[in-house]
């Protein structure tokens, strides 16, 4: 497995591994948010949206182009709306990483920083759909 499909799988899967409670608001106060039962992911999908590459000094006259890294997105839906500050959290203090392994074409290891999220929440009170998050992860090469 390469890059791509090693980092489009690890993405993926952390979104469907993760926890998600259901966003609650009181009826009595509707801006106060706690925290409900665990949501499950309706779909998560992750794709390249840019690639970075520079120039390997190291081999002396030759000229060398390598990649650097990418910019992915991950986008997470779900069918109501959820609190994402423990995921957040989650990913911030642990980031994600792909292991060298050159027996599957991957000579670097890959470490997914996340970089930026955008979210969409659905209207409170009966809407027919859920949040969808946007999340922004640079995927950086390098040695182990």
């Amino acid at each position: 497995m390469g890059y791509k499909t090693a980092i489009q799988a690890t993405l993926e899967a952390r979104a469907y591994a993760g926890a998600f409670p259901e966003a609650v608001y009181s009826v009595a106060r509707p801006s106060i948010l706690s925290e409900g039962t665990a949501q499950a992911v309706k779909s998560a999908e992750a794709n390249e949206i840019r690639g970075a590459f520079g120039v390997d000094t190291e081999y002396g006259r030759e000229f060398r182009q390598e990649r650097q890294g990418w910019a992915w997105l991950l986008i997470i839906r779900f069918d109501t709306e959820v609190v994402l500050e423990a995921f957040e959290t989650a990913l911030m203090r642990s980031p994600m990483t792909i292991a060298q392994d050159t027996a599957d074409g991957r000579d670097q290891q890959v470490l997914l920083l996340l970089e930026e999220s955008s979210y969409e929440h659905p209207p409170r009170g009966g809407a027919s759909n859920g949040t969808e998050v946007t999340y922004r992860f640079v995927a950086e090469l390098c040695q182990q």
